[in-house]
């Protein structure tokens, strides 16, 4: 030790230990703080992992959704599909009827309930309409007739 104290003058090997323990200390120091920034970047990337999985949930929940409101709506759809199928082809029979049918005649008034006749009475009655010269109608019923003829 004498090498040392000659060396150092002044220093003692009590003065050597404790400059070594204050380098340990500030290595120990920056070891710690290092490691404290580590658990700050962890603590980060968890935050960003978490703060991702709620919005991945979020977005899942949000697809489900969309997905059941888009079968809702495809079924929806195909019945108006359907629906406007039927009714072309409702009026398209409803043409081909008017064109087919024939117009119903506007029948004078006193022959409303005789014609069609159903039974001999109404038959003589109608008849008599038509056939009555003392009757001054029965040349007009027969007129409104053939005119519908």
């Amino acid at each position: 030790m004498s090498n040392n104290d000659d060396d150092y003058p002044g220093m003692t090997d009590h003065s050597i230990v404790s400059n070594q323990n204050i380098s340990i200390d500030k290595s120990s120091q920056n070891d710690v703080l290092d490691y404290l920034k580590t658990i700050e970047n962890k603590i980060d990337q968890l935050n960003t992992i978490q703060f991702n999985q709620e919005q991945n949930y979020r977005d899942e929940k949000i697809m489900t959704h969309l997905i059941m409101i888009n079968g809702s709506l495809s079924r929806l759809a195909s019945v108006v599909h359907s629906n406007a199928k039927l009714l072309e082809k409702i009026l398209m029979s409803d043409c081909r009827m008017r064109a087919l049918a024939m117009p119903v005649p506007n029948l004078p008034s006193p022959f409303m309930q005789l014609l069609p006749s159903t039974n001999l009475e109404d038959l003589a009655l109608a008849e008599d309409l038509l056939c009555n010269n003392d009757n001054s109608e029965s040349l007009k019923n027969r007129e409104e007739l053939v005119s519908l003829a």
